[in-house]
């Protein structure tokens, strides 16, 4: 215990599922944690379920496909914390559809918040990181990420295809400015979330957030040298590609 004991972490899709997941470990690992989501009454629910751990939870209740509210969050971050740790960028929707008849502004949206907030949310974070020059960020993609894997109008799948993109270039950029900011991923499969699964239907060999948040929580606790780019998780059932 107590791995990221004074560290502070932005996470984003906290209310539920894998940002849930990771936000209450981190917690329980001593870190203080922005927990970001757009329902306020999940957000009041982790704080109180992790009020007696070890870190703590700040609930931070925004819309982070927009540059205002994204600011909101790194400037009480800045304002508060005067740094900056880690940040996870976990938010992400999908929608089912086929190309045929997907609503394209269901497809924008997709797009905006799986790749666009990812790239609000990593602008603002280098940026205070690179005062430290250290830092983590872990952007959570997808084995869709690497695979299409299914037919479909291809949104989700786009989204977490240039996440992965992203992702490079932005380590890239920090090697080549000689910072040690360490930028990767994590890329799961068929997660038991009610994004998939929102009728609650038991599915016992479908991965668990918790497994997902595990898998984070390695890629952060590495040493500040140590880049953890791409970590691929799936059950072993689930064919890929």
């Amino acid at each position: 215990m107590g791995k990221l004991k004074n560290k502070i972490a932005v996470i984003t899709g906290s209310g539920r599922g894998i940002g849930r997941a990771t936000a209450e470990l981190f917690a329980k690992e001593g870190c203080k944690v922005v927990a970001v989501s757009r329902t306020e009454k999940e957000l009041k629910e982790l704080e109180e379920k992790t009020k007696n751990y070890q870190g703590k939870i700040y609930p931070f209740k925004a819309d982070i496909t927009l540059k205002e509210e994204v600011d909101k969050i790194f400037d009480y971050v800045e304002n508060k914390f005067k740094r900056l740790d880690i940040l996870i960028n976990n938010a992400g929707i999908t929608y089912p559809g086929s190309i045929f008849d997907m609503d394209p502004d269901k497809f924008l949206y997709c797009l905006k918040l799986n790749i666009w907030s990812a790239f609000l949310c990593t602008q603002r974070a280098v940026r205070i990181m690179a005062k430290e020059g250290k830092g983590k960020i872990i952007n959570v993609g997808s084995v869709c990420s690497h695979w299409a894997g299914y037919g479909s109008a291809g949104h989700y799948i786009a989204s977490k295809y240039g996440l992965k993109g992203f992702t490079e270039a932005v380590m890239r950029e920090m090697q080549d400015k000689g910072l040690n900011i360490s930028v990767g991923m994590v890329c799961p499969g068929i997660v038991d979330t009610t994004l998939t699964n929102p009728k609650g239907e038991i599915r016992e060999n479908w991965l668990k957030p918790e497994t997902i948040a595990e898998a984070i929580f390695f890629a952060v606790t590495n040493p500040e040298n140590v880049n953890v780019y791409d970590i691929i998780i799936f059950p072993n059932w689930q064919k890929v590609w």
